[in-house]
């Protein structure tokens, strides 16, 4: 009895460390999947598209904003953003967006990015600007104070909880990562239509063709032709969001 009594006040000192200090890590393993799954429901937003990731900083473990959070907050809360203005003053690119939601709320951010990033190519520093400035007034708009992947880049002693390690492995040639990018692109293409038949024979309310695929995957990701619009990353949020689609019609059945 005592030490269930310990581990309920245990708990309840964890849980007061997040909802005072924004600190996870005082939460077990389990207790954050719970979190977790609570913010992403409270958004609307998909758990197993992965929309958060864990990042320590100033020795706190909060969530960061991946782009599929802000991706499915942009569709889910009828977001659209107006044309970007583009700056450059001295050695910054600054970008600024308006953000209108489907109730007319207006709001507005900026994204600033070095001319010298992205290895000095200008172009490519351009396109950062623009997407940082465009996931900061999502996530602003939608009420979410944040931060956001293209902002994690950019703190100093920022430490994402699954960065990958650096070893002393030879690194694989171009040819054998565009080819083993290649032949896993083509079976998550294999695992989408898989999955659309799967949804047929659920009854799904979607009719599941080649158009409506290519619709449906537009309007999710904001591109205009398709599966052949797609990346890796892209594959595996619609993956996850048919898989979940499927399994609430699982539910539904059961």
């Amino acid at each position: 009895m005592t030490q269930a009594i310990q581990k309920q006040q245990d708990g309840a000192t964890a849980l007061e460390q997040v909802l005072l200090n924004g600190d996870l890590s005082q939460l077990t393993a389990e207790q954050r999947i719970q979190y977790y799954k609570a913010t992403c429901e409270s958004l609307g937003l998909n758990p197993l598209t992965k929309p958060f990731d864990y990042i320590k900083l100033n020795n706190k473990l909060t969530l960061y904003a991946k782009k599929d959070a802000t991706d499915q907050l942009r569709k889910l809360r009828g977001v659209s953003i107006d044309k970007p203005d583009i700056q450059q003053i001295d050695n910054l690119i600054i970008v600024t967006v308006m953000a209108v939601d489907k109730d007319g709320r207006k709001d507005s951010d900026i994204g600033v990015v070095g001319k010298g990033d992205m290895g000095g190519n200008i172009g490519n520093a351009l396109m950062k600007a623009v997407t940082k400035a465009k996931r900061r007034v999502t996530l602003s708009i939608c009420g979410l104070g944040i931060l956001d992947e293209t902002e994690v880049e950019s703190i100093p002693n920022a430490v994402p909880l699954d960065a990958e390690p650096v070893t002393d492995e030879p690194q694989p040639t171009k040819a054998q990562l565009m080819d083993k990018a290649t032949a896993h692109l083509a079976e998550q293409r294999a695992r989408v239509q898989s999955l659309c038949k799967e949804l047929n024979a659920a009854k799904d309310s979607i009719k599941w063709t080649g158009a409506t695929l290519t619709e449906y995957v537009n309007d999710l990701f904001s591109v205009d032709d398709g599966l052949n619009a797609m990346t890796g990353d892209s594959f595996v949020t619609l993956i996850a969001d048919l898989e979940y689609r499927l399994a609430q019609l699982a539910e539904t059945e059961g």
